[in-house]
């Protein structure tokens, strides 16, 4: 049975006293001791500006599939069509008709590039290998890489040495396979998009690096849109800012309740409150905070909360995200079929395609 509820309420801000009064409002519910400029609904918002919009993709094979907790997505599904039943089987993300469906079903919701994990791995190389057979120009879903050092081995990474030229020939050498492919997403400038981990990494110099980089990719005459990855949860803007001032964007990877009652309690006001903050400081910087959302977060841990699917939260999530858009407006969605947590968009037998439905009407301008 999961232990879910509505919404919830710390911050992301440095403010202590804030956060203190914070631990001692929890109600989603309007009621006389909740002040109501901490508890709100989340107004109905319209869209500006075309979104950029992202959703993080989990690379399957069929030895590492794991069953959804709760899902079965419509790609698992094998039916006998003489007894009728059905089968659910493992799926391989690069084997014939899933990618093309997926890119189908994505195009639907309106997601304009697929992210995935990129570290030189095998199974990397080969889904890479699968994206340029499939990917079909008609539907449009591109895809970006969120970028890995680590194999590279760095020791200190500035803007010389030989730290500095792995990274250089690595990105060159990806130029031909990767950034210069029709279906690598690109911003509406131009700028190809990648995410970088490590930006609390004490062996990444980024004032150094990456003004250097930025050069050093004009002669092979490729531009970047870099987001930095926070991987830290409901952490302060301040925490990384030596690090995401000389970037483009930056965002939060794990934004979850974790044992925190009150965020778990009102968590789309709390994540309102926080994420203007982050707006305000990454707009201070000359760099864009990008919203990164979910339609469902389920966790077993008895220690942690979990926020429940249901229509309505997808739809305040949605607006969450539009209220506190950069200046180019990407908005990242964790995730597109990844059901460890629960965390996917990707249709299932039990929700159907809902939840692309949702994600159009309220993300995209028609």
């Amino acid at each position: 049975m999961k232990h879910r509820t509505c919404n919830m309420k710390t911050f992301g801000f440095a403010a202590a006293p804030l956060l203190a009064a914070a631990a001692l409002i929890c109600s989603c519910e309007k009621n006389d001791f909740t002040p109501p400029d901490w508890n709100y609904e989340i107004p109905q918002t319209s869209l500006k500006a075309q979104t950029q919009l992202g959703a993080f993709y989990a690379i399957q094979t069929a030895p590492d599939w794991k069953s959804a907790q709760e899902y079965t997505p419509v790609l698992c599904v094998e039916s006998d069509e003489e007894s009728g039943d059905v089968t659910i089987i493992p799926y391989n993300s690069t084997q014939d008709g899933i990618l093309t469906a997926q890119f189908e079903m994505a195009a639907k919701a309106g997601i304009d590039f697929f992210v995935i994990p990129w570290n030189n791995g095998t199974t990397e190389q080969n889904f890479i290998s699968a994206y340029d057979y499939y990917w079909n120009e008609d539907v449009h879903v591109k895809l970006a890489v969120n970028y890995n050092f680590s194999h590279l081995k760095i020791e200190a990474l500035s803007g010389e040495g030989s730290d500095f030229d792995k990274v250089v020939d690595d990105f060159t050498s990806l130029s031909a396979t990767l950034f210069d492919k029709d279906w690598y997403y690109r911003m509406p400038d131009g700028r190809a998009v990648i995410i970088v981990s490590g930006m609390a990494s004490e062996t990444i110099d980024y004032e150094q690096f990456i003004p250097a980089f930025r050069e050093a990719m004009k002669n092979i005459s490729l531009e970047f849109y870099i987001i930095g990855e926070n991987t830290t949860n409901w952490c302060p803007p301040q925490t990384n800012q030596s690090t995401a001032r000389h970037l483009d964007g930056n965002y939060v990877k794990k934004w979850v309740p974790a044992n925190y009652y009150e965020r778990w309690y009102c968590f789309y006001p709390f994540t309102d409150m926080a994420w203007e903050n982050w707006r305000n400081y990454a707009k201070e910087w000359n760099n864009d905070f990008v919203p990164c959302i979910f339609p469902e977060y389920f966790t077993s841990a008895s220690s942690e909360r979990s926020i429940d699917r249901s229509e309505e939260n997808w739809t305040r999530f949605c607006n969450v995200a539009k209220r506190n858009l950069g200046s180019q407006s990407v908005i990242l969605i964790n995730s597109w079929n990844d059901f460890t947590y629960d965390t996917a968009l990707e249709p299932t037998l039990e929700y159907g395609e809902t939840y692309l439905d949702i994600t159009r009407r309220e993300l995209k301008l028609p």
